[in-house]
């Protein structure tokens, strides 16, 4: 069953549970700082593989909480 997810505090574990999750194909929402928010929405999530150097980057959208906010 899928499920809606929210994340609060996207550091490095965060970022990799959102990712993993999303992945997994449930609805993930990203709630931190608004510095880390304008990180997100730029560059999304980015994972690296230490042993191959392989990056991942997984996109952050807008979620529905903030879609509640007025733009």
């Amino acid at each position: 069953m899928k499920k809606n997810i929210l994340i609060y505090g996207v550091g490095p574990f965060g970022s990799l549970f959102a990712e993993r999750l999303t992945q997994a194909g449930h609805s993930v929402a990203l709630l931190d700082h608004e510095e880390r928010q304008q990180e997100l929405k730029t560059y999304g999530i980015v994972t690296e593989n230490t042993e191959t150097g392989e990056q991942t980057v997984t996109p952050a959208s807008r979620g529905p909480l903030e879609r509640r906010r007025p733009l």
